[in-house]
């Protein structure tokens, strides 16, 4: 038989363990704009801005990122693109996104600001629709690509008016193509 110490032990942590759950979604806007000098020093990276906004009403996300010149950007044709999705979560910040399209997940919350992770999240100009321009959240699909997002005012976290590639007459030289490496890469973060 439990002693009535351990059973108020194990009562209370069961009382207060959904609280903690729901503690550590975020609600509301996180944002980064990463400046010119922070993408040409690192050429992998293919986001140039990223908004998230979390529901905790819905428990939902909405993801949208205007897409840099590098890394995924340039590997997945989406330069200068604003792409964005939408994910279902759960009380602990796991989000996935619909039509296979990956899953972002909370990796810390801050409060006023947060880390996320993605092995893959697929961005698009249309949800579901893979036949239109789409990039990915991840860096290199498989690896764990981190983002250190900041928290800002509801306004910040608006959805782009018009998916508008950037014009190709700006373009004098063409980046070169990513060359593909097989070999397994470490763990991506940007700018913790």
């Amino acid at each position: 038989m439990k002693s009535p110490l351990a059973l108020s032990t194990i009562c209370i942590s069961l009382a207060f363990a959904p609280m903690a759950a729901a503690q550590s979604f975020p609600t509301g806007c996180f944002v980064r704009a990463y400046t010119q000098e922070h993408l040409a020093s690192h050429p992998e990276q293919g986001v140039a801005e990223v908004q998230m906004r979390f529901d905790d009403r819905d428990l939902s996300l909405t993801i949208m990122a205007r897409m840099g010149r590098g890394g995924q950007a340039a590997r997945d044709g989406a330069r200068g693109l604003d792409l964005m999705e939408f994910a279902t979560c759960d009380s602990s910040g796991r989000c996935n996104i619909p039509c296979d399209g990956g899953i972002v997940w909370l990796h810390r919350n801050e409060g006023d600001s947060i880390l996320v992770r993605t092995r893959g999240a697929r961005l698009a100009t249309e949800a579901c629709n893979t036949t239109l321009p789409f990039s990915d959240l991840a860096e290199n699909r498989g690896q764990i690509t981190t983002y250190r997002l900041y928290r800002a005012n509801a306004a910040a976290c608006t959805v782009p008016v018009a998916v508008t590639p950037e014009p190709a007459a700006t373009d004098a030289t063409p980046d070169p193509a990513p060359a593909v490496d097989p070999t397994p890469q470490p763990t991506v973060t940007i700018d913790p």
